[in-house]
């Protein structure tokens, strides 16, 4: 079954929340007149009217507002706020904000960009780190786009599965694997990849050998068949290819319930248009969160009016329908102030969109680079946060790191999933950081912990064979309890950071020269997963 997302060259294939037609390889403007009045009815306590008649009268534009979605459960806001995909005054939109808007589901993103092109649509959907491969070209044709809101984070729905045998990133060397290519499958993988282990030529290799398909079904019949060892996907893929691939030992070595905060959806529109037109971005937004809180509100309730309205979701069945929003976090205007720093702070999109596009362009496939500062424009995000009441221009919080407790024992035996060497060196017999060293902690550890936001960190102690055993099993643990003090002391959820005393155990040189001995008084940190 497909379900999500695909970027060939500038889109993705998403899980279905509505039936789509395809006609010669163009779009279909599949508009529901029936099925949302019930969803929006349970949800807003709104019940829904037949759509309007467009006029002149109807909305700041004098049109309805053109927006491009796909099938997942992320977009699910806008049609709650909508009161479904077709322009109506029956909605949140223009009840409370004036505003009009026209849904169109529009899988094919080769389909989608051509209609944004051809001036038919006026908001369109991407990944933050698939507008790293979109933004130049659609810039170099002559529109200049920019990224003005994020709707939903990936967790647990996009997912590396491998045959038995390979259990680690590293373990995919010399092997096959199969994804969607300029997709968040792809961007998984090299994000696996370069926090991995193997050394450049060796993650080159991997992604040289990369299968690339054009639909989730060709990836999965793939790896059932015997011809990869392993594949990237999304969600129910994921779940029908662990069944499909029982025999050859399926199951997941790396997945966004991981790195949670890696591939998020986006929307994208005209910089001129956002200029032009900065009341109706921002009453969009506003009416989006709002529909944001109806849906986190009443998940379990949208998730049966969808398995009972809409035809996708009905062959899904309620359970797995329910699944898929559980590996989603619906965001709303906390979050996007944390997404973009509307507060001042590092933005997280930052992060994202550069690693994605050094990613692409050592890929050689960037038509154009761009900076993040030149990918978005959140001018309408900032008019909302500044008309917000103090107490509520407030970043998302923290979330709560929570793990059974039988789960941090096993982490400090656990497979790391992020092996790349991150390493601090000490003095003889010191357990003191050095301003080097805290430049390395700062540089290296926190932006991988924003990403990889639901992972324990191990801190590995080492000594150098030197000296009494359990005296340095003791400095050991120092060693490791002074990096995770400094990483506390950062922000960093001590809950997350587990200290590990190795002693003179885990050697990485010769403790017969003094080069070697210096190499092995360090302390590792590695990546686990819950």
């Amino acid at each position: 079954m497909e379900s999500r997302r695909k970027i060939k060259p500038a889109g993705k294939i998403v899980l279905l929340l509505f039936a789509v037609a395809i006609l010669g390889g163009g779009f279909n403007l599949w508009r529901s007149r029936g099925h949302e009045g019930t969803l929006v009815e349970k949800l807003t306590g709104s019940a829904a009217t037949a759509p309007v008649a467009l006029g002149s009268d109807q909305g700041k534009l004098g049109r309805p507002l053109r927006v491009a979605i796909n099938q997942w459960p992320g977009f699910s806001p806008g049609l709650v706020a909508n009161n479904g995909l077709a322009a109506n005054k029956n909605s949140l939109n223009w009840k409370e904000y004036g505003l009009l808007v026209e849904y169109t589901i529009m899988d094919d993103p080769i389909a989608m960009t051509k209609a944004y092109a051809a001036g038919d649509l006026d908001v369109i959907w991407s990944t933050i780190d698939a507008s790293a491969t979109q933004l130049g070209g659609l810039k170099k044709g002559g529109a200049d786009t920019r990224v003005f809101m994020q709707v939903d984070w990936s967790r647990g729905g996009d997912a590396i599965i491998a045959a038995r045998g390979i259990n680690s990133i590293e373990d995919l060397k010399g092997k096959t694997v199969a994804l969607i290519t300029q997709s968040p499958s792809e961007f998984l993988l090299q994000y696996g990849l370069r926090n991995s282990s193997l050394d450049e030529t060796e993650q080159k290799a991997i992604l040289n050998r990369m299968v690339g398909n054009d639909t989730p079904d060709q990836v999965i019949s793939a790896f059932v068949a015997g011809k990869v060892d392993a594949i990237v996907t999304w969600e129910p893929n994921i779940t029908a290819v662990l069944k499909s691939g029982a025999d050859r030992g399926a199951h997941v070595i790396l997945s966004t319930a991981t790195i949670a905060n890696a591939i998020g959806d986006v929307f994208m529109a005209r910089s001129e248009f956002i200029q032009q037109n900065p009341e109706v971005v921002k009453k969009f937004a506003e009416a989006w969160f709002a529909g944001a809180r109806e849906v986190n509100r009443n998940t379990q309730g949208a998730v049966d009016l969808m398995t009972s309205n809409l035809p996708m979701f009905k062959s899904l069945g309620r359970n797995q329908t329910l699944d898929t929003f559980a590996q989603v976090k619906i965001t709303d205007m906390s979050d996007n102030i944390k997404t973009f720093g509307l507060d001042g702070k590092a933005p997280l999109y930052d992060s994202i969109f550069r690693n994605a596009t050094d990613m692409y362009a050592s890929r050689g496939v960037l038509e154009s680079r761009v900076s993040p500062d030149e990918s978005k424009n959140v001018t309408a995000l900032q008019a909302y946060y500044a008309s917000l009441p103090v107490e509520d221009q407030k970043a998302a919080p923290k979330e709560e790191f929570k793990f059974p407790a039988k789960q941090r024992e096993l982490a400090k035996r656990a497979p790391a999933v992020f092996t790349k060497q991150i390493t601090i060196n000490f003095a003889t017999n010191s357990a003191e950081l050095t301003a080097t060293s805290k430049a390395v902690l700062d540089k290296n550890v926190a932006g991988l912990a924003e990403i990889a936001s639901n992972a324990f960190f191990r801190i590995e102690g080492n000594t150098d064979s030197k000296g009494n055993v359990d005296l340095n099993i003791g400095l050991s643990q120092r060693r490791a309890q002074a990096v995770v003090n400094y990483l506390v002391s950062k922000g960093f959820d001590a809950n997350r950071l587990i200290p590990v005393g190795n002693g003179p155990t885990k050697p990485v040189a010769s403790n017969e020269t003094a080069d070697g001995r210096a190499a092995n008084r360090r302390t590792d940190i590695k990546v686990v997963a819950k």
